[in-house]
């Protein structure tokens, strides 16, 4: 099941995304819960962070897709976002906010498809679980929802988008574990993960939600080197 949200201003445009995802849904045999909005205001006050996809359309009354998107990337960097648009020129926007596809108007059906392809293949990609132990209890956590990971008081805390869990393994551990994911090392006490990482100086890393990470002198390079490689990829 994909949670999928249609925020068009134009009925008709919406209902023909709904049809083309439920005819989707019927050729390979994939669910999709799909929620409507008629403006970006309403899906803001709803709220966005169980989607796994938002279609939004940029040319929107009171507040446009393209400001729609930067709020939701302030709180959340992983939720797909494909702009619907009949004009080129706001291409160069989308980029700023990590947009996953634009799509033209009129929407062409097989190009739709091929999007809605290669959505469900990246998507599948990050929901990943993994075991955390925690006050002796065992849990599965998404490894898309950890910020980052930190010792204290000789164990680690890993810290995610709906809480914190405390493990008894070292970090030296989560470091292997993590290793193929886009998590790096700004202090020997901290992995962050990159997809949570909104900007870096010389001094520290700032995340999405405001909270910051001071480099260690020896750590800084390394770091600034994965974060490049890391964005040349987005």
């Amino acid at each position: 099941m994909y949670n999928i949200a249609i925020c068009e201003d134009n009925s008709i445009h919406s209902n023909e995304i709904v049809n083309l995802f439920n005819q989707y849904s019927i050729n390979e045999n994939i669910k999709f819960n799909i929620d409507m909005f008629s403006t970006g205001k309403q899906l803001l006050t709803h709220g966005y962070n169980d989607y796994d996809v938002i279609i939004l359309d940029i040319q929107m009354n009171e507040i446009n897709g393209i400001e729609v998107a930067k709020i939701i990337r302030k709180t959340n960097n992983y939720v797909k976002i494909v702009f619907i648009t009949a004009l080129e020129k706001y291409w160069p926007e989308g980029y700023n906010v990590n947009a996953f596809r634009y799509i033209l108007k009129p929407i062409n059906e097989d190009i739709f498809y091929n999007e809605i392809k290669n959505l469900i293949t990246d998507i599948n990609k990050r929901k990943i679980f993994i075991p955390v132990e925690n006050n002796g209890n065992i849990k599965k956590i998404l490894i898309s929802s950890i910020k980052y990971l930190e010792i204290s008081n000789r164990k680690v805390i890993i810290h995610t988008d709906s809480g914190n869990y405390i493990s008894t393994y070292k970090l030296k551990y989560w470091n292997e574990k993590l290793s193929s994911f886009s998590f790096a090392n700004p202090h020997s006490s901290f992995l962050v993960n990159m997809n949570y990482v909104m900007e870096m100086d010389r001094e520290k890393v700032t995340l999405l939600d405001g909270e910051y990470i001071y480099f260690s002198q020896r750590k800084f390079k390394d770091f600034k080197e994965k974060f490049i490689e890391f964005l040349a990829k987005l």
